[in-house]
């Protein structure tokens, strides 16, 4: 029994081996690689969207993301939403 279960799990390895075999890079990697579609999929993707860089302290992005985690969101869409929520207030404030 133990001869099979020792069979057994170097095939598993094996098979995991081959599985994660990364070809363009000649070693192994523990993420599958990405399909030609997927590819163009996260560029199109990718492409809607603009970076904004925003400098702040390490605590103050600790703070962050902290606060974004307690309200059950992503730190960008804490941020995207206080930018939209503070754009609202400045627009009635203006109207006044």
């Amino acid at each position: 029994m133990s001869v099979k279960k020792n069979v057994w799990s170097h095939v598993q390895k094996c098979v995991i081996l081959i599985l994660c075999k990364n070809p363009s890079q000649g070693e192994y990697s523990r993420h599958r690689t990405l399909t030609e579609a997927r590819k163009a999929a996260n560029k199109r993707y990718i492409d809607k969207f603009v970076e904004v860089k925003v400098r702040m302290t390490p605590e103050h992005r600790t703070e962050v993301q902290q606060h974004a985690q307690e309200m059950g969101e992503s730190t960008t869409a804490f941020i995207n939403r206080a930018i939209d929520e503070t754009m609202a207030r400045d627009k009635k404030s203006k109207k006044k």
